[in-house]
């Protein structure tokens, strides 16, 4: 089973399906299908339905939306928190999900 560590501060999102995407630095390969979210305390079953590649700063308001934030302002903000380093050039994954029971 494919687990992708997630912080705490968005196991709220997800549950409420605010959050439907995660975005990871460089590129990255998921099979679609499932899948588990898991923070410290969670583990969210999901299914991986797309997974996409683009750089930094290729990301828009429409992968902030899905990423469970207000804005891209807020999605870059707390992409560099994650990936200090993190260059406009470099590469993200982009990895939409849908929750599942179990």
């Amino acid at each position: 089973m494919i687990v992708i560590p997630i912080s705490p501060e968005f196991v709220a999102q997800i549950t409420s399906g605010l959050k439907v995407s995660t975005i990871r630095s460089g590129t990255r390969t998921y099979p679609l299908g499932p899948a588990v979210l898991r923070s410290r305390l969670h583990r969210i079953p999901v299914n991986i339905t797309a997974i996409r590649h683009k750089s930094f700063s290729g990301l828009r308001e429409d992968d902030a939306l899905s990423d469970g934030f207000r804005s891209l302002a807020d999605l870059l903000i707390a992409l560099r928190r994650f990936y200090p380093s993190i260059g406009k050039d470099d590469a993200v994954t982009i990895i939409k999900f849908t929750r599942r029971d179990g």
